[in-house]
C-alpha cells in the first residue's frame, strides 16, 4: 500500500468515526432544502434561495476550517463572482432565476478550474475578466438598458 493510499484510508476512517447524528440531521436538512425550489411558489423562491446560498457558504467554510483545519476564504470569492454574474443576468438580462443561478455557478466553477492556469499570480483580474465576459452576453450588458427618450 502506497503512502497516498494509506493516507486516504486514514482520512476515510476518520470521517466515518466523526459522522454522528448531528451530521445526519444536517445532511437531511440540506437534502430537503435542495428540493424546495421544486415545491415553493415563485415569490418565496428568492427568499429560499438567499437562505440556501448562505447555508452553502457556511457549510463550505465549516468544512474547510473545522474538518480540514485550514482557514480559507477563497470559497467566498468564488461565490461572490458567481452570485454577481447570476444577479446581473437575472436583473438586467431578464433570465429566469434558476437559469441565472446555473450560469453563475458554471461561471464560478469555470473560474475555479481555469483561474490558476490562465491568471498565474493575478487571480483577481481573471475572476473579473471572466465575470465581465459572461455579462457581455447579457442583452442589456453590464450597466443595464439605455433609456431612449422620445420627444
Amino acid at each position: 500500500m502506497t503512502a497516498t493510499a494509506a493516507a486516504l484510508a486514514g482520512a476515510a476512517r476518520d470521517a466515518r468515526r466523526a459522522w454522528d447524528v448531528r451530521a445526519t440531521a444536517g445532511a437531511a436538512v440540506v437534502a430537503i432544502a435542495s428540493v424546495a425550489p421544486l415545491v415553493v411558489s415563485s415569490p418565496r423562491l428568492e427568499d429560499v434561495a438567499a437562505g440556501l446560498y448562505l447555508a452553502l457558504a457556511a457549510t463550505g467554510l465549516a468544512l474547510a476550517v473545522g474538518v480540514a483545519g485550514m482557514p480559507s476564504l477563497a470559497q467566498g470569492a468564488f461565490m461572490a463572482v458567481g452570485a454577481f454574474t447570476a444577479a446581473q443576468l437575472r436583473i438586467h438580462g431578464g433570465l429566469p432565476t434558476f437559469a441565472a443561478a446555473l450560469v453563475g455557478a458554471a461561471e464560478a466553477l469555470g473560474e475555479g478550474f481555469l483561474g490558476g492556469y490562465v491568471g498565474g499570480g493575478v487571480q483577481d483580474v481573471v475572476a473579473y475578466l471572466v465575470a465581465l465576459g459572461f455579462l457581455a452576453f447579457a442583452p442589456s450588458g453590464l450597466f443595464g438598458q439605455q433609456a431612449i427618450r422620445r420627444v
